[in-house]
């Protein structure tokens, strides 16, 4: 294998566990934001913009990396799953949608599974696990 696609491969593993970590952080966030106070719903607004880079960043490096299809297919849906919570998130304010932001924590759920499992596959097949 190519000494690029080795190193696309661990670049590819290391932003996708980054990304589960952001994740997981922003999660924290949103609970500070509920159970401490409002004041923190700044922060958890602020803090998705450190981080939604590495969506469309895990993408190339899985196509650089020759990813299995299973990894650049877990790598587009953190694209889509991050469209998704922007979509989501400005519905709360909208009459009769509220129903549709109530999907908003369950699909950063969803996001912190993919991007723990696109981590998980990034090495391919037969790759030593950390």
């Amino acid at each position: 294998m190519p000494a690029r696609v080795d190193v696309a491969r661990r670049v590819l593993a290391a932003a996708a566990w980054l990304l589960a970590v952001a994740v997981l952080a922003q999660i924290v966030l949103a609970g500070r934001g509920v159970f401490v106070g409002p004041d923190e719903w700044a922060r958890h607004r602020a803090f998705v913009h450190a981080f939604e880079w590495l969506s469309p960043l895990v993408v190339v490096l899985a196509y650089v990396g020759r990813a299995t299809r299973a990894a650049k297919w877990l790598a587009w849906a953190t694209v889509v799953l991050l469209f998704l919570e922007y979509a989501t998130a400005g519905t709360t304010s909208s009459l009769g949608h509220r129903g549709l932001a109530a999907l908003h924590p369950a699909i950063a759920a969803v996001m912190l599974w993919t991007a723990i499992e696109l981590a998980r596959r990034a090495r391919g097949p037969g790759a030593p696990r950390a």
